[in-house]
């Protein structure tokens, strides 16, 4: 599984690819191809996250590059050993105390 950058994953979280339809509805966005590097970066973040709801923050941290920059409550943590040891931690506990919404 490839690793992202968490600024990828925010990204990700928050991106909707739209389902191709007939007609879309009026005033609805136009249709963006879904890049072929999507499934697989979706794939990283979805097992990123299972990591967390699970309290693995090995796993959770394995998926992220050495270079990643995590940009959080205002601040940055600018590597992935910066964010495993200041807010991964917490993340993972805040992802097991909350029920998804999806």
């Amino acid at each position: 599984m490839k690793r992202v950058g968490v600024a990828a994953l925010a990204a990700l979280m928050f991106v909707t690819c739209p389902v191709a339809a007939d007609e879309p509805a009026a005033g609805a966005a136009p249709q963006v191809p879904v890049p072929p590097s999507a499934p697989a970066a979706a794939a990283t973040v979805d097992a990123f996250h299972a990591a967390l709801r699970r309290g693995d923050t090995s796993a959770a941290a394995a998926l992220l590059a050495d270079d990643a920059v995590v940009f959080e409550e205002g601040g940055a943590e600018r590597s992935k050993g910066e964010y495993a040891a200041h807010h991964l931690p917490a993340d993972a506990a805040f992802s097991q105390a909350v029920t998804p919404s999806v």
